[in-house]
């Protein structure tokens, strides 16, 4: 790093570390984890789904039914734009969802 830049904040260079080691990510999963049930506008709906990582933009998304699956593949792209609003640290671009167990995971 230059030397002639000047003062520098703390936190600045923790966000850079944290990022470039790839450790924001449970911060951001928390963040995303909050906003689930507010993006997917249904309680009932959010409790059965639990969200997990994002790679590359893309959400992955346990699922504990087939049909609950299906219907929230019919709103992927509602869920998508109500993340970025809610949650746009995430970086959440798409959303794959998986069978699973979320309950379990809870």
């Amino acid at each position: 790093m230059a030397q002639d830049r000047g003062p520098r904040r703390l936190g600045d260079f923790v966000a850079f570390f944290l990022k470039k080691n790839g450790l924001d990510r449970p911060v951001k999963t928390r963040s995303l984890a909050a906003s689930w049930e507010a993006a997917v506008g249904d309680p009932r709906l959010a409790t059965h789904a639990r969200p997990g990582t994002v790679r590359s933009g893309i959400l992955k998304v346990e699922v504990d039914s087939s049909v609950l699956l299906q219907e929230l593949g019919f709103r992927r792209r509602e869920i998508v734009k109500r993340l970025a609003e809610l949650a746009p640290e995430c970086g959440v671009k798409d959303i794959r969802f998986v069978m699973g167990s979320p309950r379990k995971a809870q």
